[in-house]
């Protein structure tokens, strides 16, 4: 239909398991990088919540690190951390000085966290 339109959004979704005083139940989180929202749900796909809407932001990795009820995601030319509950505002983690971080883990056992980026052809820390 020409009135149709395309929306492409990009879920990254994250399952935590009941670690954090604030977490009830186990959930799933995941961001969505056309509206900066990060919202989690019941395992079950019931009882979606939005923790935090980031205006002006481009989520495009998610990571929790449960132990300490802290989230990171990537954003334009950054790495954000806040609280799991989305209760603290966003501080900026990572510094990427103009370039996008694009992907996020981390190593739990470590306590590493690695991204890429869009321009760099290498794993960073």
């Amino acid at each position: 239909l020409p009135s149709a339109r395309l929306l492409l959004v990009s879920l990254v979704a994250l399952y935590l398991r009941r670690v954090c005083s604030n977490t009830e139940t186990d959930r799933v989180y995941w961001a969505n990088f056309a509206t900066g929202a990060i919202q989690r749900s019941g395992t079950d796909g019931q009882g979606v919540q939005t923790v935090r809407t980031i205006p002006g932001s481009y989520i495009r990795a998610l990571v929790l690190e449960e132990e300490n009820c802290m989230m990171y995601y990537a954003d334009r030319n950054a790495i954000m951390r806040m609280t799991i509950d989305g209760a603290s505002d966003p501080v900026k983690f990572v510094d990427l000085a103009g370039d996008d971080p694009v992907a996020m883990w981390r190593d739990t056992a470590a306590n590493v966290l690695y991204w890429t980026t869009s321009t760099e052809s290498k794993i960073q820390r």
